[in-house]
């Protein structure tokens, strides 16, 4: 949900495009990763997670902060921080 906020409200839903106007497209994350992959721009917003979960297979999950706050763990910080859910 927070990629598909972030992707929606920050950049026009470049990867979320919805399709036939109703749901967003289900590959869109792939397609971030993806371009990430290739240095393309991170969406501005951070997922705070517990430590060990900022990680799939060794390979760090864009977007995301591992931390032992247990205030932030499982917000999520976007545009520069202005807006906490």
């Amino acid at each position: 949900m927070a990629f598909q906020y972030a992707d929606k409200v920050l950049k026009a839903g470049v990867y979320t495009r919805s399709i036939d106007g109703q749901i967003s497209d289900p590959n869109s994350v792939d397609k971030y990763l993806d371009a990430v992959s290739k240095d393309a721009d991170l969406l501005d917003f951070t997922l705070y997670v517990p430590i060990g979960y900022g990680s799939l297979e060794k390979v760090k999950i864009p977007n995301t902060e591992e931390t032992d706050d247990p205030k932030k763990m499982w917000t999520v910080h976007f545009n520069g921080r202005l807006e906490v859910w």
